[in-house]
């Protein structure tokens, strides 16, 4: 994680500033909410008191849960929001939802050419690979989250990112990726692949991906790179944007991953050049926490810090103070690598790149130069996808295998790989700059002689006790240890094998398992795969058999449709407003239309305050166009309490109705004259119709039945629940049936099918409950077992369907229909005979993986003897031994069919662990690191590491990776890895000055990072002085060598220097052994005396240079008051008549 140290006094300035600065650029009715695992949104929308109006914008991102709600901030306001929202045990984060801008760009002047190509060492990194691909051919994609012109520029064409598994506008999502026609990249404001033609991001693309060795225009950093587009910038844009573009990235690399880079992109990095200037990461907990889910899924995320020259560690910056190890803060330096107009940070801000007066693509097919830190983030993003298509496969299979892993050892090899400058290693964590060729060096080492698991794993065939799994072959020609468990268990048992196939037995039936590989290699045991997983059969007719498909149709479309009386009934064209009202897609309301009454001349046009609130509360509101403004027609309505707004045009056709007005949440439409004349008719003639406009959606809320309450909530059509549980023959059963809806209740119909014969088919024998007719309500009702069913697990099948306008026939029990959901549960139908039989038991774990010793013992008295035992393994016996970790269960039946179930989830007795202490090397390439490994959980361990010593402690060990098995006295194993990374050490960087008094020479040391030095002075003599007053002989040109000596390096910096004599004519050295300064050391008062008058004046230097005082010495001695002088050592230079020097003298103050 990243540091971020306050002073106590910037902690008390951020802390009140940040009341605030957390509410800056606020949109005043929108708050963001990150749910905690599992929990359903729309719960709280119950906790918040009703005149909230809290209702749900838009999901930003599926896989982390983050939401988007609306709220009504004339009824309440943020802040009150956000502290009762807070306090809800389903949310992880909430926050406002605020505007963020672009980094703004200085007018610096314009440079022709590409000189940082040459600073970060482009060409020699380009002599290893030019990026583009991996060297399986897969494409490496880099997400620019911001518009560009990828489609027209010429020298970015070529490598535009496009979704090969979409076929462009055909209003279908072809790759069900839950984006329909990304086929350019996806804008997350109008939810299509306008990606634009943005100036801004047209410079940066430039600078990550320009095509390279096309004989045109400039270089990107990534000659062949594919720039995935991701843009939105509405008006405003904000963090909710921010997270769908992130999320589309996210969602892309996750398909990938998911299934072997078949599908999906593979990214690996975003670039983002915007924040918030001043921003405090505290404020923005959904934003930050966002990127540790981009680096799980293997995106690392460069950001680029503001433009203000300032220190973000106090005055902050977002997103590049986020404390997330998956965002790459970035600033910019020029081509002296010194930031000269941008942020810094040596606690937060990660590294620097080129960004100043850099030449790059622009807008309208052309290229210019440009200063920024948005051109030094796009730079590193590019640079990080060149990294991935090194001439390694194996970093392609581990981007596959362990996607955050590879993400957590790129960054660091890029960390590791900049150059290092005095001035950057105050302003950023690393101290340097990125070196594409140092990085790329670094991860070929790290990488390209790893062991690495196989990729490509597949799951043959699953039994009731066994499964066949098979896998690629690694290179070069490995053992392998393939690994399995009981699917969240943690106890994980591992088996070695020569063969790319494995049969797993002694399984368990209906048993969901976890497994992984690994490679041996030369004896070091690679990381394991992605975790497969698969799931035995055995668990009875209702999962083993292929029942029918059914649910109800996916994204149903918003409609306003009347559904009475049947002479007007139907759908109507109309048009929603786009800048103001609540969203149509956004659920539904249903109710009577009603024309509004304002009192006046013109009544149903709703231009004043409405007089039939009554008649208009709770239902849809109609007016006709008019002479005032679509938003006054609308709040009127609103406050006279309707749930929408038809409004009816004077001309034929409709339109967007314009206006803005944010207190307006109600939704809004507009319908043609003509169809506003039918429905006027029909009002006038008190034929009060009845409506429904928006998205209609119902589903099963909770079922409860024998003593069980299933809660789903909504499962878009279709849930499964595989848990079974227990219904006897012959008996009736209460239960009831709650439906759910996202808008006013609707008449639903609800059916019930058992597969009685355990045949896989619901046929009409088997329908066990028939509602018989229609209604909004909950059901209670009754549901009767037959007495002839047929014993064991089967299928519930629950229909719950809409019968209100439009649905004519009740839906089949197979196949999708509109509206409703089905529900299906697994049951298990046992007779209702008292078992008489008692059944004792004994069982023993399994003492570890090696030692497979587990048993269990049964022994059965009473009932009907003549007992039959079914194990879940496929063993018959009451007793079974030599077992491993698993969930056994048995079925044990008497004689007379009376039968009971026991289950046995056996572990491991033995639970071994290691804590490490790790002492990395002390140089990179030394060899005097330690690894300490300590077993416990056993006794008498014994250790053993791959190709080093057979002790706990292996000492004189470098970076690299490293690997030990600990043995107990009783044979269980442990195993674990450790990789050692080469320490980061600041380079000695020798550097002086002198002053010169003729023969006698002042050395004036500017080194940093040294420990020691030694002097040359070119003429015999040295010195270890730090800053030693040399004098010569003779004159002369002298090349003097200063030698610092770090912790690692020694290097050697030299410099000529020219000495002269002192043409003088007096003899010096007679005159300063007549001059005397007493005390010395001295502490308030010091004299000097001269013994001669040629000595005229004293000037005194501080060791700074800072002079301290100019005396002129008229007398045979002079005092000089120093009360007020630092400790230290300080120069008087002695002067003639004619302002010559002469000589110096030192003097220590001390106080």
């Amino acid at each position: 994680m990243k540091n971020f140290i306050l002073t106590p006094l910037f902690t008390c300035l951020i802390f009140t500033t940040s009341v605030w600065a957390q509410f800056e650029n606020a949109i005043s009715n929108q708050v963001m909410v990150r749910m905690q695992k599992g929990q359903n949104p729309k719960t709280i929308m119950n906790s918040l008191p009703v005149h909230f109006e809290l209702t749900i914008e838009s999901l930003l991102s599926q896989h982390a849960d983050i939401w988007l709600f609306n709220f009504n901030d004339e009824q309440t306001n943020l802040s009150e929001v956000l502290s009762l929202l807070e306090r809800q045990p389903p949310i992880l984060y909430v926050q406002a939802n605020r505007k963020v801008e672009l980094r703004a760009t200085p007018n610096d002047p314009l440079f022709g050419n590409q000189w940082h190509h040459n600073n970060i060492d482009s060409q020699l990194a380009w002599d290893i690979t030019t990026g583009g691909t991996t060297p399986n051919g897969k494409e490496i994609v880099v997400a620019l989250i911001e518009s560009a012109d990828l489609i027209n520029h010429s020298d970015l064409q070529a490598n535009q990112w496009v979704n090969t598994g979409e076929i462009p506008n055909n209003g279908i999502d072809d790759d069900g990726n839950g984006y329909v026609d990304d086929y350019n990249g996806w804008n997350v404001s109008s939810n299509d692949d306008n990606i634009g033609a943005g100036s801004h991001g047209t410079s940066c693309a430039g600078m990550m991906g320009a095509k390279g060795n096309n004989d045109l225009g400039v270089t990107g950093i990534n000659w062949d790179l594919k720039i995935m587009d991701i843009a939105g910038y509405a008006n405003p844009f904000t963090e909710a944007n921010i997270v769908a573009s992130y999320d589309y990235a996210l969602n892309a690399r996750l398909l990938w991953n998911q299934t072997n880079g078949a599908r999906g992109a593979f990214v690996v990095a975003t670039s983002s050049s915007w924040g918030i200037d001043g921003g405090n990461p505290a404020n923005y907990p959904i934003w930050c926490s966002f990127y540790d889910d981009l680096g799980q899924a293997g995106i690392l995320n460069v950001g680029a810090t503001t433009n203000q020259n300032q220190d973000v560690d106090t005055f902050g910056d977002v997103p590049t103070t986020c404390a997330s190890d998956y965002m790459v803060s970035v600033t910019a330096t020029n081509s002296s690598d010194v930031i000269d107009f941008a942020g810094y940070g040596d606690q937060t801000i990660d590294l620097a790149a080129p960004g100043s007066n850099i030449y790059t693509t622009a807008q309208n097919n052309s290229y210019s130069s440009t200063s920024g830190t948005s051109f030094a983030c796009p730079l590193t993003a590019g640079l990080i996808g060149l990294m991935y298509s090194i001439p390694c496969s194996s970093l392609e299979q581990a981007a596959m295998t362990n996607p955050q892993a590879t993400t957590d050892m790129v960054r660091q090899a890029l960390f590791n790989g900049v150059d290092q400058t005095p001035h950057l290693q105050s302003k950023t964590i690393t101290g340097g700059r990125i070196n594409a060729k140092n990085s790329i060096d670094l991860l070929m080492t790290s990488i390209c002689s790893s062991c690495m698991p196989p990729n490509i794993i597949n799951t043959e065939t699953v039994y009731d006790y066994s499964a066949d799994i098979s896998f690629n072959e690694t290179d070069p020609l490995n053992d392998y240890r393939v690994n399995i468990q009981v699917a969240g268990s943690g106890n994980w048992s591992n088996y070695t094998i020569t063969d790319t196939s494995h049969t797993f037995t002694g399984l368990t039936s209906c048993t969901t398992y976890e497994y992984t590989v690994s490679s041996i290699c030369d004896g070091e045991i690679s990381n394991t795969s992605i975790i497969n997983t698969f799931t035995t059969s055995g668990c009875g007719s209702c999962v083993d058999l292929p029942y029918c498909a059914t649910g109800t149709n996916a994204n149903p479309t918003s409609t306003f449709t009347v559904h009475s009386p049947a002479s007007i009934s139907g759908s109507y064209t109309y048009q929603a407003t786009s800048n103001w009202g609540g969203n149509v897609e956004n659920g539904y309301v249903f109710g009577e239309l009603v024309l509004v009454d304002d009192g006046s001349a013109n009544s149903s046009e709703g231009c004043n305050l409405l007089i039939n609130n009554t008649e208009i509360n709770g239902n849809i509101a109609v007016v006709q166009r008019g002479s005032c403004n679509f938003t006054v027609k609308a709040m009127n309505a609103q406050n006279a309490g309707a749930t929408a707004l038809i409004v009816i045009n004077n001309v034929a056709g409709t339109m967007d109705m314009g206006g803005t007005n944010n207190n307006v949440t109600i939704p809004a439409v507009m319908i043609s004259q003509s169809d506003g004349n039918t429905l006027l008719a029909s009002i006038n003639n008190g034929e009060q119709p009845l409506a429904l406009l928006g998205v209609q959606n119902e589903w099963i809320e909770e079922f409860q039945i024998a003593g069980n309450t299933f809660t789903s909530g909504d499962d878009d059509g279709y849930g499964f629940n595989s848990n079974s549980f227990v219904l006897s023959s012959g008996q009736n059963y209460s239960f009831t049936l709650t439906p759910g809806f996202d808008g006013q209740a609707l008449d639903q119909y609800s059916r019930i099918w058992v597969d009685l014969d355990q045949n896989g088919i619901f046929n009409s024998s088997e329908l066990l409950y028939d509602q018989g007719n229609a209604n909004s309500g909950t059901v209670n009702d009754i549901i009767s077992i037959p007495a002839n069913a047929l014993l064991g697990k089967t299928r519930m099948r629950v229909q719950m369907a809409y019968q209100g306008f439009g649905s004519s026939a009740l839906p089949n029990v197979c196949g999708n229909f509109t509206s409703g959901e089905i529900e299906d549960y697994c049951i298990e139908i046992k007779t209702n005979v008292s078992c008489n039989f008692t059944v004792t038991s004994t069982f023993s774990n399994p003492t570890c993986n090696e030692i497979q010793d587990g048993a269990i013992t049964l022994n059965v008295s009473g009932g009907t003897p003549g007992y039959t035992y079914t194990w879940n393994n496929g063993m018959t016996n009451a007793s079974i031994a030599n077992l491993n970790t698993n969930n056994y269960s048995v079925i044990i039946e008497d004689l007379s069919g009376c039968d009971t179930t026991l289950f046995f989830p056996l572990v491991y007795d033995t639970q071994l662990s290691l804590i490490e202490t790790i002492n990395p090397p002390s140089c990179p390439g030394s060899l005097d690191g330690s690894i300490t490994a300590i077993a416990s959980g056993g006794t008498n361990f014994s250790y053993q590491w791959n190709n080093g010593p057979n002790s706990s402690t292996w000492n004189n060990v470098g970076a690299g990776n490293h690997q030990v098995t600990a043995t107990d006295n009783n044979g269980c194993k442990i195993t674990k890895g450790y990789t050692i990374l080469d320490p980061i050490v600041a380079e000695p960087l020798p550097n002086f000055t002198t002053d010169n008094f003729y023969l006698m020479i002042e050395f004036n040391n500017n080194s940093q990072n040294a420990i020691s030095y030694e002097w040359d002075f070119d003429d015999g003599n040295t010195s270890t002085d730090f800053e030693p007053t040399h004098t010569y002989i003779n004159e002369g040109v002298y090349n003097v060598c200063l030698t610092a000596f770090g912790s690692c390096d020694t290097i050697v910096s030299c410099k000529s220097i020219t000495v002269e004599k002192n043409d003088v004519g007096l003899n010096n050295e007679i005159l300063e052994a007549k001059v005397n300064i007493y005390p010395n050391p001295a502490v308030d008062l010091v004299t000097i005396a001269k013994g001669m008058n040629d000595v005229a004046e004293a000037v005194i230097y501080a060791a700074s240079g800072q002079i301290m005082g100019e005396i002129t010495l008229l007398d045979e001695s002079t005092q000089v008051a120093i009360q007020n002088w630092n400790s230290g050592v300080y120069f008087i230079h002695f002067k003639n008549d004619n302002g010559e020097f002469i000589f110096s003298k030192r003097l220590c103050v001390v106080k």
